[in-house]
């Protein structure tokens, strides 16, 4: 009985059941992963690893996305795992760290939470707060040294500084030379050739559309939908957006545009499908380059 033990051995068994759970929340990180790789949850019938782990798993809302964020924090920073089991960064702060760093490099990262380690939720908001302040300032002295090198000379006329590479200063020079224009005009000689070039590609895009070969036609496209509702063919999933046509035989195995193969499926089931028929080893150099989506 709890009330039996000694105020010593209840501090001391508290200790040790508070380091099991951090052994294991960081199994289930580990696990989590392993799913998500797999792609795991889409066999219960969810579109997503958020879905699983509220629906399937029974996690809060708030507790899923903390999860989701600790494993994207994982995947870029694989120390903070060890900060994790270690109790020197809880989830929560898992959570703001990577919110805060969602478009930094690793090592920026990693200075953010040798910051925040150790740190409680408000004193890791009170560092992050501080560390947005000084990225804004620098921030906004880059952009205005970058803003001076631009001057209005006239209404119709801007006078622009422009540090470039000594390779591409030679190209210009060479198609100055070939061209016998000036720089201004080989600028936009250059421009003008890229714009002609790109909306070329993109009639010739628009004009293949529907013909044969791997482009499902449009009126089947539109059969489909309306067989399926808008919703994901996969049973049991609800997944409304990121939808996508999956070949019952595939394509690339003579599998033909025929509604009856062809399933309306969203991304993750068109991504387990693909596991299941490729194998998780030839489809994690598409799928897994980032873990978590």
């Amino acid at each position: 009985m709890i009330q039996q033990l000694s105020d010593q051995q209840l501090l001391n068994k508290t200790y040790l059941l508070v380091e099991k759970e951090r052994q294991t929340l960081e199994q289930i990180l580990e696990y989590l992963q392993e799913i998500q790789r797999r792609r795991l949850y889409a066999d219960q019938g969810h579109s997503s690893l958020f879905k699983f782990l509220v629906k399937e798993l029974k996690y809060s809302e708030g507790a899923a996305v903390r999860r989701i964020h600790a494993l994207k924090l994982l995947e870029k920073v694989p120390a903070a795992k060890a900060m994790i089991a270690s109790g020197e960064l809880n989830l929560t702060v898992a959570s703001q760290t990577q919110v805060f760093c969602k478009n930094m490099q690793a090592q920026e990262t990693k200075n953010v939470l040798e910051k925040v380690k150790g740190k409680t939720k408000d004193q890791a908001t009170v560092e992050l707060l501080e560390l947005s302040r000084l990225s804004q300032s620098g921030t906004a002295a880059k952009a205005k040294r970058l803003n001076e090198r631009k001057v209005r000379v006239t209404p119709d006329e801007t006078r622009v500084h422009l540090t470039i590479s000594n390779k591409l200063l030679q190209k210009l020079e060479k198609l100055k030379s070939i061209k016998k224009l000036t720089t201004e005009e080989c600028l936009e000689y250059a421009v003008e050739m890229a714009l002609a070039h790109y909306e070329s590609s993109l009639d010739k895009t628009r004009k293949s559309r529907g013909t044969s070969g791997r482009a499902v036609p449009a009126a089947i496209k539109k059969n489909i939908l309306k067989r399926a509702g808008g919703v994901c063919e996969f049973p049991g999933c609800d997944e409304r957006h990121f939808l996508e046509l999956e070949h019952i035989k595939p394509y690339a195995m003579g599998g033909g545009h025929e509604i009856n193969n062809l399933k309306l499926y969203c991304k993750t089931h068109n991504q387990r499908a693909a596991i299941l028929l490729f194998g998780q080893g030839h489809m994690d150099q598409f799928m897994n380059r980032r873990v978590i989506d």
